[in-house]
Protein backbone atom coordinates (compact mmCIF):
# COMPACT_ATOMS: atom_id res chain seq x y z
CA UNK A 1 0.00 0.00 0.00
CA UNK A 2 1.52 3.35 -1.07
CA UNK A 3 2.16 5.81 1.74
CA UNK A 4 1.15 9.45 1.37
CA UNK A 5 4.26 11.25 2.62
CA UNK A 6 4.51 14.96 1.83
CA UNK A 7 8.26 15.10 1.18
CA UNK A 8 8.04 12.33 -1.46
CA UNK A 9 5.45 14.13 -3.58
CA UNK A 10 7.92 16.25 -5.52
CA UNK A 11 10.86 13.89 -5.86
CA UNK A 12 11.09 10.44 -7.38
CA UNK A 13 13.45 8.08 -5.60
CA UNK A 14 14.25 4.68 -7.03
CA UNK A 15 16.90 1.97 -6.74
CA UNK A 16 19.25 3.77 -9.12
CA UNK A 17 19.32 7.22 -7.46
CA UNK A 18 18.73 6.44 -3.79
CA UNK A 19 22.35 6.98 -2.73
CA UNK A 20 22.22 10.55 -4.09
CA UNK A 21 18.67 11.36 -2.97
CA UNK A 22 18.27 9.98 0.57
CA UNK A 23 19.87 11.45 3.71
CA UNK A 24 19.18 9.58 6.98
CA UNK A 25 19.30 11.71 10.13
CA UNK A 26 19.83 9.73 13.34
CA UNK A 27 19.25 11.07 16.86
CA UNK A 28 21.72 10.02 19.55
CA UNK A 29 25.36 9.04 19.21
CA UNK A 30 25.24 5.60 20.80
CA UNK A 31 25.30 2.00 19.55
CA UNK A 32 22.14 2.15 17.47
CA UNK A 33 23.20 5.25 15.53
CA UNK A 34 26.53 3.65 14.67
CA UNK A 35 24.64 0.51 13.61
CA UNK A 36 22.43 2.65 11.37
CA UNK A 37 25.51 4.28 9.84
CA UNK A 38 27.44 1.11 9.03
CA UNK A 39 24.35 -0.59 7.59
CA UNK A 40 23.28 2.40 5.46
CA UNK A 41 26.80 2.46 4.08
CA UNK A 42 26.87 -1.30 3.41
CA UNK A 43 23.47 -1.27 1.69
CA UNK A 44 23.45 2.05 -0.20
CA UNK A 45 26.78 3.86 0.32
CA UNK A 46 24.91 6.57 2.22
CA UNK A 47 26.49 8.52 5.08
CA UNK A 48 23.88 9.55 7.71
CA UNK A 49 23.85 12.72 9.77
CA UNK A 50 24.07 11.83 13.48
CA UNK A 51 22.92 14.39 16.05
CA UNK A 52 24.07 13.88 19.62
CA UNK A 53 24.22 15.83 22.88
CA UNK A 54 27.91 15.03 23.32
CA UNK A 55 30.94 13.77 21.46
CA UNK A 56 30.65 9.99 21.53
CA UNK A 57 34.07 9.10 20.13
CA UNK A 58 33.15 5.66 18.80
CA UNK A 59 30.57 7.20 16.49
CA UNK A 60 32.06 10.64 15.84
CA UNK A 61 35.37 9.10 14.68
CA UNK A 62 33.61 7.06 11.99
CA UNK A 63 34.18 7.81 8.31
CA UNK A 64 30.58 6.79 7.68
CA UNK A 65 28.98 9.53 9.81
CA UNK A 66 28.35 13.26 9.50
CA UNK A 67 28.48 13.86 13.28
CA UNK A 68 26.90 16.98 14.78
CA UNK A 69 26.77 17.98 18.44
CA UNK A 70 23.67 19.67 19.87
CA UNK A 71 24.13 20.12 23.66
CA UNK A 72 20.51 21.23 24.22
CA UNK A 73 19.03 18.34 22.27
CA UNK A 74 16.53 17.50 25.03
CA UNK A 75 14.97 20.93 24.49
CA UNK A 76 12.32 19.70 22.09
CA UNK A 77 11.52 23.10 20.58
CA UNK A 78 15.21 23.66 19.85
CA UNK A 79 15.48 20.17 18.36
CA UNK A 80 12.44 20.74 16.16
CA UNK A 81 13.91 24.04 14.93
CA UNK A 82 17.28 22.38 14.24
CA UNK A 83 15.71 19.51 12.29
CA UNK A 84 13.56 21.96 10.33
CA UNK A 85 16.71 23.85 9.35
CA UNK A 86 18.31 20.62 8.14
CA UNK A 87 15.10 19.78 6.29
CA UNK A 88 15.05 23.07 4.41
CA UNK A 89 18.68 22.53 3.37
CA UNK A 90 17.81 19.06 2.07
CA UNK A 91 14.86 20.46 0.14
CA UNK A 92 17.07 23.05 -1.54
CA UNK A 93 19.38 20.21 -2.63
CA UNK A 94 16.44 18.17 -3.98
CA UNK A 95 17.00 15.49 -1.33
CA UNK A 96 14.74 13.69 1.14
CA UNK A 97 15.60 12.91 4.75
CA UNK A 98 14.67 9.96 6.93
CA UNK A 99 14.50 10.57 10.68
CA UNK A 100 15.54 7.75 13.00
CA UNK A 101 15.81 7.70 16.78
CA UNK A 102 17.97 5.81 19.23
CA UNK A 103 15.78 6.14 22.34
CA UNK A 104 12.12 5.89 23.28
CA UNK A 105 11.77 9.65 23.67
CA UNK A 106 13.24 10.17 20.19
CA UNK A 107 10.59 7.93 18.64
CA UNK A 108 7.83 9.70 20.54
CA UNK A 109 9.18 13.15 19.62
CA UNK A 110 9.37 12.28 15.91
CA UNK A 111 5.88 10.79 15.85
CA UNK A 112 4.44 13.71 17.81
CA UNK A 113 5.94 16.24 15.38
CA UNK A 114 5.19 14.31 12.21
CA UNK A 115 2.97 17.03 10.70
CA UNK A 116 5.81 19.56 10.71
CA UNK A 117 8.71 17.27 9.91
CA UNK A 118 7.14 15.31 7.04
CA UNK A 119 7.61 18.37 4.85
CA UNK A 120 11.23 17.23 4.51
CA UNK A 121 11.58 13.83 6.19
CA UNK A 122 10.19 10.33 6.05
CA UNK A 123 9.32 9.27 9.62
CA UNK A 124 9.04 5.46 9.84
CA UNK A 125 7.21 5.32 13.17
CA UNK A 126 3.60 4.65 14.12
CA UNK A 127 1.19 7.50 14.81
CA UNK A 128 1.45 9.10 18.24
CA UNK A 129 -1.96 7.87 19.44
CA UNK A 130 -1.06 4.22 18.84
CA UNK A 131 2.45 4.76 20.21
CA UNK A 132 1.15 6.29 23.42
CA UNK A 133 -1.39 3.52 23.78
CA UNK A 134 0.80 0.44 23.33
CA UNK A 135 4.01 1.68 24.95
CA UNK A 136 2.27 2.60 28.21
CA UNK A 137 2.92 -0.65 30.03
CA UNK A 138 -0.47 -0.86 31.70
CA UNK A 139 -2.13 -0.57 28.26
CA UNK A 140 0.32 -3.11 26.85
CA UNK A 141 -0.64 -5.65 29.50
CA UNK A 142 -4.33 -5.03 28.85
CA UNK A 143 -3.71 -5.88 25.20
CA UNK A 144 -1.78 -9.00 26.21
CA UNK A 145 -4.75 -10.07 28.32
CA UNK A 146 -7.11 -9.53 25.38
CA UNK A 147 -4.87 -11.43 22.95
CA UNK A 148 -4.06 -14.28 25.36
CA UNK A 149 -0.36 -13.36 25.46
CA UNK A 150 1.33 -14.33 28.73
CA UNK A 151 2.75 -11.54 30.92
CA UNK A 152 3.86 -11.16 34.57
CA UNK A 153 1.36 -10.32 37.31
CA UNK A 154 1.32 -6.53 37.38
CA UNK A 155 0.03 -3.60 39.43
CA UNK A 156 -0.12 -0.05 38.06
CA UNK A 157 0.10 2.87 40.51
CA UNK A 158 -0.50 6.58 40.12
CA UNK A 159 2.11 7.70 42.65
CA UNK A 160 0.66 11.21 42.88
CA UNK A 161 -2.76 9.89 43.95
CA UNK A 162 -2.94 6.28 45.11
CA UNK A 163 0.59 5.35 46.17
CA UNK A 164 -0.79 3.64 49.28
CA UNK A 165 -3.29 1.46 47.41
CA UNK A 166 -0.70 -1.29 47.00
CA UNK A 167 -0.62 -3.98 49.72
CA UNK A 168 3.02 -3.59 50.76
CA UNK A 169 2.94 -6.08 53.63
CA UNK A 170 1.29 -9.01 51.82
CA UNK A 171 3.34 -8.68 48.64
CA UNK A 172 5.60 -11.55 47.59
CA UNK A 173 9.13 -10.19 47.33
CA UNK A 174 11.29 -9.69 45.36
CA UNK A 175 9.33 -7.38 43.06
CA UNK A 176 10.23 -5.35 39.99
CA UNK A 177 9.54 -1.61 39.74
CA UNK A 178 9.66 0.32 36.47
CA UNK A 179 8.04 3.29 34.71
CA UNK A 180 4.96 2.76 32.60
CA UNK A 181 6.29 5.38 30.16
CA UNK A 182 9.91 4.77 29.14
CA UNK A 183 9.86 7.82 26.86
CA UNK A 184 9.18 10.22 29.74
CA UNK A 185 11.59 8.34 32.03
CA UNK A 186 14.43 8.72 29.48
CA UNK A 187 14.49 12.50 29.84
CA UNK A 188 14.54 12.60 33.67
CA UNK A 189 17.48 12.79 36.04
CA UNK A 190 16.99 12.33 39.78
CA UNK A 191 18.68 10.72 42.76
CA UNK A 192 18.24 6.95 42.81
CA UNK A 193 16.99 6.68 39.21
CA UNK A 194 17.41 3.26 37.61
CA UNK A 195 16.09 1.76 34.40
CA UNK A 196 14.57 -1.09 36.41
CA UNK A 197 14.40 -1.60 40.18
CA UNK A 198 14.76 -5.04 41.77
CA UNK A 199 13.02 -4.64 45.12
CA UNK A 200 13.91 -7.15 47.84
CA UNK A 201 11.58 -6.11 50.68
CA UNK A 202 8.89 -3.69 51.86
CA UNK A 203 11.40 -1.09 53.04
CA UNK A 204 13.06 -0.94 49.62
CA UNK A 205 9.68 -0.60 47.90
CA UNK A 206 8.80 2.38 50.08
CA UNK A 207 12.19 3.94 49.27
CA UNK A 208 11.70 3.50 45.51
CA UNK A 209 8.18 4.91 45.57
CA UNK A 210 9.33 7.87 47.65
CA UNK A 211 12.18 8.66 45.22
CA UNK A 212 9.98 8.40 42.13
CA UNK A 213 7.16 10.41 43.76
CA UNK A 214 9.55 13.31 44.41
CA UNK A 215 10.75 13.32 40.78
CA UNK A 216 9.09 14.99 37.79
CA UNK A 217 7.79 11.67 36.51
CA UNK A 218 4.04 12.04 35.90
CA UNK A 219 2.94 8.69 34.49
CA UNK A 220 1.92 5.50 36.26
CA UNK A 221 4.56 3.35 37.94
CA UNK A 222 4.55 -0.41 37.45
CA UNK A 223 5.01 -2.93 40.26
CA UNK A 224 5.45 -6.43 38.90
CA UNK A 225 6.08 -9.96 40.10
CA UNK A 226 9.71 -11.01 39.77
CA UNK A 227 10.15 -13.92 37.39
CA UNK A 228 13.07 -16.05 38.62
CA UNK A 229 15.97 -16.84 36.34
CA UNK A 230 19.31 -15.44 35.24
CA UNK A 231 19.82 -13.14 32.30
CA UNK A 232 19.72 -16.17 29.98
CA UNK A 233 15.99 -16.62 30.68
CA UNK A 234 15.39 -13.42 28.68
CA UNK A 235 14.57 -13.25 24.99
CA UNK A 236 14.48 -10.45 22.42
CA UNK A 237 12.06 -10.45 19.49
CA UNK A 238 12.07 -7.88 16.69
CA UNK A 239 9.37 -7.66 14.02
CA UNK A 240 9.19 -5.32 11.06
CA UNK A 241 5.54 -4.93 10.09
CA UNK A 242 4.09 -3.43 6.92
CA UNK A 243 0.50 -2.25 7.26
CA UNK A 244 -0.21 -4.67 10.11
CA UNK A 245 1.52 -7.69 8.57
CA UNK A 246 4.79 -9.13 9.90
CA UNK A 247 7.45 -9.01 7.18
CA UNK A 248 10.83 -9.44 8.92
CA UNK A 249 11.20 -11.46 12.11
CA UNK A 250 14.38 -11.97 14.12
CA UNK A 251 15.40 -12.53 17.69
CA UNK A 252 17.48 -14.43 20.14
CA UNK A 253 18.21 -15.52 23.66
CA UNK A 254 19.85 -12.98 25.91
CA UNK A 255 23.01 -14.46 27.37
CA UNK A 256 24.01 -11.47 29.47
CA UNK A 257 22.70 -8.02 30.34
CA UNK A 258 24.55 -4.95 31.52
CA UNK A 259 24.59 -4.83 35.33
CA UNK A 260 25.63 -1.21 35.88
CA UNK A 261 22.68 0.45 37.70
CA UNK A 262 21.88 2.97 34.95
CA UNK A 263 22.11 0.35 32.19
CA UNK A 264 20.34 -2.66 33.71
CA UNK A 265 18.10 -4.26 31.12
CA UNK A 266 20.38 -3.56 28.15
CA UNK A 267 21.58 -6.88 26.65
CA UNK A 268 25.30 -7.06 25.92
CA UNK A 269 25.27 -10.59 24.48
CA UNK A 270 22.47 -12.25 22.46
CA UNK A 271 22.57 -15.66 20.78
CA UNK A 272 20.36 -16.51 17.82
CA UNK A 273 17.48 -18.73 18.91
CA UNK A 274 14.10 -19.16 17.27
CA UNK A 275 11.15 -19.76 19.62
CA UNK A 276 7.89 -20.42 17.78
CA UNK A 277 5.60 -19.37 20.66
CA UNK A 278 7.32 -15.99 21.02
CA UNK A 279 7.05 -15.35 17.27
CA UNK A 280 3.37 -16.34 17.22
CA UNK A 281 2.53 -13.95 20.06
CA UNK A 282 4.54 -11.08 18.57
CA UNK A 283 2.87 -11.47 15.18
CA UNK A 284 -0.54 -11.64 16.86
CA UNK A 285 0.23 -8.31 18.56
CA UNK A 286 1.34 -6.41 15.43
CA UNK A 287 -1.57 -7.74 13.39
CA UNK A 288 -4.13 -6.78 16.05
CA UNK A 289 -2.76 -3.24 16.42
CA UNK A 290 -2.24 -2.64 12.68
CA UNK A 291 1.41 -1.90 13.40
CA UNK A 292 3.87 -0.48 10.84
CA UNK A 293 7.64 -0.30 11.23
CA UNK A 294 9.84 -1.97 13.82
CA UNK A 295 8.49 -3.37 17.08
CA UNK A 296 10.90 -4.81 19.64
CA UNK A 297 9.60 -7.07 22.42
CA UNK A 298 11.25 -8.08 25.72
CA UNK A 299 10.25 -11.55 26.90
CA UNK A 300 11.25 -13.85 29.79
CA UNK A 301 10.86 -17.60 30.14
CA UNK A 302 9.19 -18.52 33.44
CA UNK A 303 10.50 -21.90 34.56
CA UNK A 304 7.68 -22.17 37.13
CA UNK A 305 5.00 -22.70 34.49
CA UNK A 306 7.00 -23.07 31.25
CA UNK A 307 5.54 -19.92 29.69
CA UNK A 308 7.18 -17.07 27.78
CA UNK A 309 6.01 -13.82 29.37
CA UNK A 310 6.05 -10.50 27.52
CA UNK A 311 7.33 -7.45 29.42
CA UNK A 312 6.94 -4.60 26.93
CA UNK A 313 7.05 -3.40 23.35
CA UNK A 314 9.44 -0.71 22.13
CA UNK A 315 7.90 1.18 19.19
CA UNK A 316 11.25 1.48 17.44
CA UNK A 317 14.29 -0.64 16.63
CA UNK A 318 16.05 -1.74 19.80
CA UNK A 319 19.64 -0.71 20.52
CA UNK A 320 20.65 -4.27 19.59
CA UNK A 321 18.95 -4.27 16.18
CA UNK A 322 22.24 -5.10 14.47
CA UNK A 323 21.51 -8.72 15.38
CA UNK A 324 18.93 -8.69 12.55
CA UNK A 325 21.78 -8.00 10.12
CA UNK A 326 23.78 -10.83 11.67
CA UNK A 327 20.71 -13.03 11.23
CA UNK A 328 20.68 -12.37 7.49
CA UNK A 329 18.68 -9.17 6.79
CA UNK A 330 20.36 -5.76 6.77
CA UNK A 331 18.09 -4.14 9.33
CA UNK A 332 17.79 -0.75 7.61
CA UNK A 333 16.60 -2.14 4.25
CA UNK A 334 12.96 -2.74 5.36
CA UNK A 335 12.72 0.96 6.30
CA UNK A 336 14.00 2.01 2.89
CA UNK A 337 12.09 -0.51 0.79
CA UNK A 338 8.82 0.14 2.63
CA UNK A 339 8.82 3.90 3.24
CA UNK A 340 11.11 5.24 0.49
CA UNK A 341 10.81 2.80 -2.43
CA UNK A 342 7.30 1.76 -1.33
CA UNK A 343 7.69 -1.90 -2.26
CA UNK A 344 5.63 -4.78 -0.94
CA UNK A 345 7.89 -6.76 1.37
CA UNK A 346 8.07 -10.54 1.47
CA UNK A 347 8.00 -12.42 4.77
CA UNK A 348 11.55 -13.21 5.89
CA UNK A 349 13.08 -14.62 9.04
CA UNK A 350 16.59 -13.54 10.07
CA UNK A 351 17.82 -16.41 12.21
CA UNK A 352 21.15 -17.32 10.66
CA UNK A 353 23.44 -18.42 13.55
CA UNK A 354 24.87 -15.35 15.31
CA UNK A 355 26.31 -14.15 18.57
CA UNK A 356 25.73 -10.42 19.03
CA UNK A 357 28.17 -9.30 21.68
CA UNK A 358 29.63 -6.16 23.24
CA UNK A 359 31.83 -8.03 25.75
CA UNK A 360 35.03 -10.11 25.59
CA UNK A 361 34.77 -13.89 26.18
CA UNK A 362 36.26 -13.60 29.67
CA UNK A 363 33.13 -11.72 30.77
CA UNK A 364 31.01 -14.65 29.57
CA UNK A 365 33.35 -17.12 31.25
CA UNK A 366 33.01 -15.33 34.59
CA UNK A 367 29.37 -14.23 34.42
CA UNK A 368 27.28 -17.02 32.85
CA UNK A 369 26.45 -19.70 35.43
CA UNK A 370 24.88 -22.31 33.11
CA UNK A 371 27.84 -24.57 32.23
CA UNK A 372 26.43 -25.97 28.96
CA UNK A 373 25.28 -22.57 27.73
CA UNK A 374 28.56 -20.95 28.68
CA UNK A 375 30.52 -23.54 26.70
CA UNK A 376 28.23 -23.13 23.69
CA UNK A 377 28.66 -19.36 23.70
CA UNK A 378 32.44 -19.58 24.07
CA UNK A 379 32.53 -21.99 21.12
CA UNK A 380 30.71 -19.33 19.08
CA UNK A 381 33.48 -16.86 19.92
CA UNK A 382 36.11 -19.36 18.76
CA UNK A 383 34.26 -20.23 15.55
CA UNK A 384 33.98 -16.58 14.45
CA UNK A 385 30.24 -16.19 15.02
CA UNK A 386 30.72 -13.47 17.67
CA UNK A 387 30.26 -9.96 16.27
CA UNK A 388 29.87 -6.47 17.71
CA UNK A 389 27.92 -3.71 15.93
CA UNK A 390 30.79 -1.37 16.80
CA UNK A 391 33.48 -3.52 15.19
CA UNK A 392 33.80 -2.61 11.51
CA UNK A 393 37.23 -3.15 10.03
CA UNK A 394 36.62 -0.76 7.13
CA UNK A 395 36.17 2.20 9.46
CA UNK A 396 38.91 4.54 10.67
CA UNK A 397 41.84 3.55 12.88
CA UNK A 398 40.58 5.96 15.56
CA UNK A 399 37.13 4.37 15.54
CA UNK A 400 38.74 0.95 15.90
CA UNK A 401 40.80 2.19 18.83
CA UNK A 402 37.76 3.60 20.66
CA UNK A 403 35.90 0.38 19.97
CA UNK A 404 38.68 -1.66 21.57
CA UNK A 405 38.74 0.64 24.60
CA UNK A 406 34.97 0.25 25.04
CA UNK A 407 35.16 -3.52 24.49
CA UNK A 408 37.85 -4.20 27.08
CA UNK A 409 36.43 -1.66 29.56
CA UNK A 410 33.57 -4.13 29.95
CA UNK A 411 35.90 -6.33 32.01
CA UNK A 412 36.40 -4.01 35.03
CA UNK A 413 32.73 -3.00 34.86
CA UNK A 414 31.50 -6.58 35.10
CA UNK A 415 34.05 -7.33 37.81
CA UNK A 416 32.58 -4.46 39.82
CA UNK A 417 28.90 -5.19 39.31
CA UNK A 418 28.62 -8.92 38.73
CA UNK A 419 31.28 -11.56 38.93
CA UNK A 420 33.32 -10.28 41.91
CA UNK A 421 30.05 -9.53 43.71
CA UNK A 422 28.84 -13.09 43.09
CA UNK A 423 32.14 -14.51 44.29
CA UNK A 424 31.88 -12.48 47.51
CA UNK A 425 28.35 -13.77 48.09
CA UNK A 426 29.52 -17.35 47.66
CA UNK A 427 32.41 -16.82 50.05
CA UNK A 428 29.94 -15.69 52.69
Amino acid sequence: MAKNIACLENIEINDSNISESLVPVCLGGQILSYSYAREFWRAYHIKPIVISMADNKITSSSRYVDYRIMPDMTNQKALLDYLSEIGRTLEESNKVGMLLGGADWHARFLSENREVLEQWFVIPYIDIDLMDHITQKNNFYNLCEKLDIDYPKTWSLDLKKDRNSFDFKSAQYPLVGKPSSSAEWDTLDFAGKKKVYIIENEEELHQVIEAVSKSDYNQEFIIQEFIPGDDDALYSLTIYAQDGKAKVVSGGRVILQDHAPSLIGNPVCIMSQRVEKIIEDGIKFVEHTGYSGYANFDVKYDERDGKYKFFEVNARPGRNSYYISLGGVNFITPFVEDFILQKDLDYTEAYNPFLYTLVPPVVIKKSVSDTCLRREVLRMYKSGLANSPLSYGKDTFVHGLWNLISYYNQIPKFKKYLWDVNATKKDK
